[in-house]
């Protein structure tokens, strides 16, 4: 699933909307997880480098899931919230952490219908899969040799 471009117009609405200050450091954390996906804490602080310092990387993402700008993946990745992408799940690969965006329109409505058999409307869910990217299987598969 390819990154939809940066909004940071959507971004300041948003904060504007809720009151909430539009700070640098916000910008900048915004843009990095808009263009990068779902990234853990220090792969943040790796991307920003000098943008911005380890406490302040760790305070912004507190604020941005606080406040709903961004959601923690089950498997400690954070990405922008649904406010801000289109609902997705993910691929992640079990030996070096590399997580995948996935759309799939039939597992969506799979979702909805197994929901339903049980008498519950789904309101909300997340999906993630485990196993082996392409560069770990092959990497895999030569040290098996």
């Amino acid at each position: 699933m390819a990154h939809a471009p940066i909004r940071l117009d959507q971004f300041e609405t948003y904060l504007k909307d809720h009151g909430l200050s539009r700070t640098k450091p916000r910008r900048v954390l915004y843009r990095a997880l808009a263009s990068a996906g779902p990234q853990t804490a220090p792969q943040l602080i790796t991307t920003l480098g000098s943008e911005m310092d380890r406490a302040t990387v760790y305070r912004t993402l507190d604020f941005f899931l606080v406040n709903a700008i961004a959601v923690r993946t089950t498997d400690g990745h954070v990405e922008l919230g649904e406010s801000f992408r289109p609902h997705h799940h993910h691929l992640v690969c079990t030996i070096c952490g590399r997580s995948q965006a996935v759309d799939d329109q039939i597992l969506e409505g799979a979702l909805t219908e197994a929901a339903k058999r049980q008498g519950f409307m789904l309101q909300t869910h997340q999906v993630e899969l485990a196993g082996l990217c392409s560069k770990c299987q092959t990497l895999s598969k030569s040290v098996i040799q």
